[in-house]
């Protein structure tokens, strides 16, 4: 398999706080600070990019007063950027984490997590990892997806 050359970025859009219950705190943000980076992939090996991985690692920093909901809107594929070929995209119940007060809690990224900030006390990130798993006869390129961050003010 020489001379397949794999570049995969899953790249964050994100939106900004909205919300739901009650008008969004003024003080509150909430930033992607790192795109989840699979590199270069083996056609035929799965690779899995997990939230302790601190170069590859989706991250996020979030700070405000108040409680929040954080939900992914997560791709199935990387999309090759030149040709119409995709890379499959998975996302397990421990890939993603949540540090808040210097504990870091795994949570499923489909399902989501709420957090209470406390205005100038702390703050939270948030990471993400996944799994790309190429088949054996897919075809070099780059390969990109969007994730969608949604952080929704409750109370």
């Amino acid at each position: 398999m020489t001379g397949r050359v794999f570049r995969v970025i899953a790249v964050a859009a994100m939106l900004p706080l909205a919300a739901l219950a009650r008008p969004v705190n003024a003080q509150a943000t909430f930033s992607a600070t790192q795109n989840l980076v699979f590199g270069q992939l083996t056609p035929g090996v799965a690779k899995h990019v997990p939230t302790s991985d601190v170069i590859n690692h989706g991250e996020y920093h979030m700070t405000g007063e108040g409680t929040f909901n954080v939900l992914f809107v997560l791709p199935t594929v990387l999309q090759s950027t030149t040709k119409a070929a995709t890379i499959p995209l998975t996302f397990s119940a421990t890939d993603a984490a949540i540090t808040y007060k210097g504990i870091t809690t795994s949570f499923s990224p489909s399902a989501g997590t709420s957090v209470r900030l406390t205005h100038g006390q702390q703050d939270a990130d948030i990471k993400l990892g996944g799994t790309a798993s190429p088949s054996a006869g897919v075809l070099a390129g780059t390969y990109t997806a969007t994730i969608t961050v949604y952080c929704i003010q409750t109370g």
